[in-house]
């Protein structure tokens, strides 16, 4: 794995949150202009980064995260008190889209190291389905796609993203279809025969005679660990989650964009949920981030099962969208018992079917178990794997992903960019 474009500078090696996170794919050059500073990241094989500030170009070498564990119950780093102003822009963080790197992801999971998390956590992503759907050479914009087995049961339901493309799993749990013969997928009344696994042929062109035209409505959803061992991290968080949403919306003036927030401890915390609901009004919810503060947990697990649950069930959703887009920020699992497990399978289904892309952001604290939950929950519901990495000296060190070769971002500048790439 190799970190391409590191960005480091001294005047940003603040202490106070630990985060942790995965990178993206391209040989591009990119600038992000981040108040008065532009930054230039330079993609390709060099291993080291250029940084260009207002004293002038820096170069960095190139530096390997290291790993840790734990998380939970534990606070590292040096916490900002309540006086000190933070700028956004300063966490690193990476993506990884094993959608894309679809070779990668199942020669990942062939390794004995590797291999056993599948069972962990009961999943099962070897018999992935494709479609492209379009009307008249038109891809469709969130047209619901069922895939059906053999026996005419729906096996999984998604909805198409902004180029018309979904992803369906047949046996993703216990309760699906071993076999890949016989699936079938319907679109409104239009059922396809002879659908192939990724693996027998790629992705399934479907042709619908009628759609449904272009819907308008952006869900973005901001979900937030926020036990105590987040303490470090929150109030950096705060000003990346508020600058991502002003860019957002600054970016897409003319779009309706809905925000909304679900802050999140344990069952025996202060509170277990804190909501603030859908709306186009971004002050409302850049407000609600702003009053949460980190506390309570005590054990490394956490209420992640009760956060998905009212984040998709208590959040109100659009029928119709261009994007749903749920980001969830975190440093530790959900507890682990059976009742929870299927909890989670029964709500990373029902976020497919809505058409909610789950998009984790690992912090600090994140265990390799949990890296593999994580990007189960992205890849079956058509989101991408983000964690925060070390390069910006913020907080403690960070887990390693188990990934290819990515590129180290500003993460407010990461998130603004996914939301984009599904939107425009």
């Amino acid at each position: 794995m190799k970190k391409i474009g590191i960005l480091i500078a001294t005047s940003l090696l603040l202490v106070g949150c630990e985060v942790s996170g995965t990178g993206g794919y391209g040989d591009s050059d990119s600038t992000n202009v981040l108040g008065t500073e532009s930054i230039t990241e330079k993609t390709g094989p060099s291993s080291t980064g250029v940084i260009k500030t207002n004293s002038g170009t820096t170069t960095v070498s190139k530096m390997d995260g290291t790993s840790s564990s734990g998380g939970g119950a534990s606070t590292s780093g040096t916490q900002t008190s309540p006086t000190t102003t933070i700028p956004a822009g300063q966490i690193t963080a990476g993506e990884w889209n094993d959608l894309v790197n679809w070779g990668f992801w199942n020669t990942l999971n062939l390794k004995s190291e590797f291999s056993t998390h599948a069972t962990y956590w009961w999943y099962n992503l070897r018999n992935r389905v494709s479609v492209h759907v379009t009307q008249q050479g038109t891809p469709q914009v969130d047209a619901q796609v069922e895939l059906l087995g053999s026996d005419g049961r729906v096996l999984w339901t998604a909805r198409t993203d902004n180029q018309g493309n979904a992803h369906l799993w047949p046996s993703v749990v216990s309760d699906g279809q071993s076999s890949t013969s016989g699936l079938r997928a319907r679109v409104g009344s239009q059922v396809f025969e002879d659908i192939k696994v990724n693996s027998q042929g790629g992705t399934n062109d479907l042709a619908i005679s009628s759609g449904s035209g272009s819907p308008d409505a952006i869900d973005v959803a901001f979900v937030v660990d926020a036990t105590g061992s987040m303490g470090d991290e929150l109030d950096y968080l705060k000003e990346e989650l508020k600058d991502v949403i002003a860019s957002v919306r600054s970016q897409n003036a003319n779009t309706a964009i809905n925000t909304g927030s679900v802050y999140y401890r344990d069952q025996s915390d202060l509170f277990v949920t804190r909501v603030s609901g859908f709306t186009t009004n971004i002050d409302q919810t850049v407000r609600f981030v702003s009053e949460q503060f980190a506390g309570g947990g005590g054990d490394y697990p956490e209420a992640v099962h009760t956060a998905l649950d009212v984040s998709l069930n208590s959040l109100n959703w659009s029928n119709s969208a261009k994007a749903r887009i749920m980001f969830i920020v975190l440093d530790a699992p959900p507890h682990y018992d059976t009742t929870i497990v299927n909890k989670i399978h029964e709500l990373v289904r029902a976020a497919s079917a809505k058409g909610v892309r789950i998009i984790p952001v690992a912090c600090s604290g994140v265990n390799k178990q949990t890296e593999f939950l994580l990007r189960y929950m992205a890849i079956a519901t058509g989101g991408t794997y983000v964690f925060v990495t070390d390069d910006s000296g913020i907080g403690g060190s960070h887990l390693v992903a188990s990934v290819g070769d990515y590129k180290v971002e500003f993460l407010n500048s990461l998130m603004v960019r996914l939301i984009n790439e599904r939107i425009k």
